[in-house]
Order: structure tokens, then sequence, then C-alpha cells
């Protein structure tokens, strides 16, 4: 029984949580942008000898 539970339901109900999941945080593609920034930003701030081009 925990494997037809295993193989089947489990894995749909993480599914849905997770598609439920992308549908409710919205990102636009300037948030995207930004949050790429912030993140070479701290990169260059730890490593400042990498660095990285697009």
């Amino acid at each position: 029984m925990a494997i037809r539970v295993a193989i089947g339901p489990l894995p749909g109900v993480a599914l849905i949580g997770g598609i439920l999941l992308v549908w409710f945080y919205p990102i636009t593609r300037q948030r995207h942008q930004q949050i790429l920034m912030e993140l070479e930003e701290r990169r260059q701030q730890y490593h400042p000898s990498t660095e990285r081009s697009p």
C-alpha cells in the first residue's frame, strides 16, 4: 500500500502543490533582472576576482 501511495497520489499532490506555488508567485522580467543583478553584486562582494559576463 505504501508503494502505491508513493508512486501515485503523492507525486500528484506534490505536482499540484508546485504548480500552485508557481502560479501565485508573480515574477516579471523586470523583477528577474533585478534579482540577477543583486546576485551578481553579492558574487562580486564575496569573490571580487571572479568576473562573469551574461
